[in-house]
């Protein structure tokens, strides 16, 4: 199925990038949406079993209220400054009942592809399950 790629809804210079790895935006666009879905699927159980109810609790009230930006969003060293702001300021690690040090070594351990979906999924939660009954928990379990 052909999709349009509306040039005005494309970040400034993506459109060239675009063009540069593929034939033309289109044929680009589709490829990335097609292949979307199942690098999601396929990141998303790679990151069963890796964090604790706490400490997903704990990224996911880090995550409240903040803008997913997709630049920012595949860099493990943003999340881990937002950690270590949250840690200074506010003591997320006791309020959460998590190891910081853990945490830390696990997030730094992740793909840039696991990173990227791991805060797609708390943005989703935030914008999309927050307001459903039991959202947390019925969350956490699909990423444990």
């Amino acid at each position: 199925m052909a999709i349009t790629i509306r040039t005005e809804n494309l970040a400034p210079g993506l459109e060239e990038k675009l063009g540069e790895i593929f034939d033309n935006k289109t044929t680009g666009g589709e490829i990335i949406i097609d292949s979307f879905l199942y690098l999601r699927r396929d990141t998303l159980q790679e990151l069963k079993g890796i964090f604790t109810k706490e400490e997903l609790t704990g990224l996911i009230a880090l995550r409240n209220g903040t803008i997913f930006e997709p630049q920012f969003s595949c860099n493990a060293k943003f999340l881990l400054a937002e950690l270590e702001d949250a840690e200074k300021f506010d003591n997320q690690s006791k309020n959460f009942s998590f190891d910081y040090k853990k945490l830390i070594a696990k997030i730094q351990k992740l793909t840039s592809a696991q990173v990227y979906f791991l805060l797609l999924e708390i943005n989703r939660f935030w914008n999309k399950e927050s307001a459903k009954e039991n959202s947390l928990d019925d969350f956490i379990k699909k990423i444990i």
